[in-house]
């Protein structure tokens, strides 16, 4: 069976990217350090700036002063947005199988199935980025902070708008 719901490192990293711009709002902060922070590449994040700067949510300035900023105010970014600008249009988990054996309409998890797509769709679209982020602070951030308060990549843990962050985490 493969998962219920995956989570790709890409969209993992823009989220937790976008988190550590709406810390700081304004201050631009640099690619590489925050692949550092994230303990992630730092080409896979950049190629994730670009997607996030080509769907209007960053601001990329070149040089030594350059970053990236937040484009947008948290509170009008939902994570579905942040998902599908990384992942493309939301697509409901049909079956599990790696061949699908049927069309889920007698599958033993469909009402499951369909109660937890439902439900990942509703907490991402009711759920803006300014209800996962911290209280802007000023000056720079200490890299690893970021890392432990925006450790986790999964959706539902919590109900939208407390603070809600996620249970599993893929990667270091």
């Amino acid at each position: 069976m493969t998962g219920m719901m995956h989570i790709s490192e890409a969209y993992n990293l823009a989220l937790h990217a976008l988190l550590a711009l709406a810390a700081q709002p304004g201050t631009p902060r640099r690619t590489p350090d925050l692949a550092r922070a994230f303990g992630a590449s730092g080409a896979h994040l950049a190629k994730v700036f670009q997607r996030l700067e080509r769907e209007g949510l960053v601001r990329g300035r070149r040089g030594p002063r350059g970053g990236f900023t937040l484009a947008v105010a948290p509170e009008s970014v939902s994570l579905l947005r942040i998902y599908e600008a990384i992942e493309g249009p939301w697509r409901a988990v049909g079956c599990l199988l790696k061949q699908p054996v049927c069309d889920g309409t007698r599958c033993a998890l469909g009402p499951l199935l369909t109660r937890v797509n439902r439900d990942a769709r509703a907490y991402l679209s009711g759920t803006t980025l300014s209800a996962l982020s911290p209280s802007p602070v000023s000056g720079p951030a200490p890299a690893d902070s970021v890392r432990r308060s925006h450790s986790s990549s999964d959706v539902g843990s919590r109900k939208p708008g407390r603070g809600a962050r996620s249970t599993t985490r893929r990667g270091p």
